[in-house]
């Protein structure tokens, strides 16, 4: 699964600043997660970390899980250790 750069930049044009400071994410936290949402309405699971890796065109695992401990964090998803495919959105 992998968006096209039409997919990526509509998934981009979406955010505003209003939206991400209401939200108290910052912007690429906010695009890791609305990716993680999209790739569970399409797929009907959870993304990998690999699988966000290329969904955001990040080349580093370490990038990934910062978005995920930070989002976790902040309550917007739940993930449980050691288990694959285990992101839980929480909030909208």
């Amino acid at each position: 699964f992998k968006l096209t750069c039409k997919e990526k930049h509509v998934i981009i044009n979406v955010f505003s600043t209003k939206r991400v400071f209401m939200k108290n994410i910052t912007i690429k936290q906010d695009i890791a997660l609305e990716a993680i949402k999209f790739f569970i309405a399409e797929k009907g699971l959870s993304p990998t970390i690999k699988e966000l890796q290329g969904i955001l065109g990040y080349k580093s695992a370490t990038s990934i899980e910062g978005f995920l401990v930070a989002l976790e964090k902040k309550g917007y998803i739940k993930r449980t250790s050691n288990i694959a495919r285990s992101i839980a959105v929480l909030q909208v």
